[in-house]
């Protein structure tokens, strides 16, 4: 996942630039196409991350200059 996000972000930053900006609205611990996702707990979301080694992508991601594990965050809806 890591490397074909990168193949997307090279494209864009030889065209006019990239910028990311991240979002997490209704978390659901199931696949973001379920339409009615079941209300989660935290920590049942961090344990299935967890369980399927969910932070290998965004390790690699790191690695490979895609940005950085280090982030603020602003909460907009306040």
């Amino acid at each position: 996942m890591a490397a074909a996000a990168q193949g997307v972000v090279n494209y864009f930053q030889k065209q006019q630039g990239i910028i990311f900006i991240s979002v997490m609205n209704n978390m659901s611990i199931d696949c973001d196409c379920v339409d009615h996702p079941a209300p989660v707990k935290l920590t049942d979301l961090l344990s299935r991350i967890d369980r399927q080694h969910g932070t290998h992508t965004i390790d690699h991601a790191e690695a490979i200059g895609l940005g950085t594990r280090k982030y603020h965050i602003v909460i907009i809806d306040k």
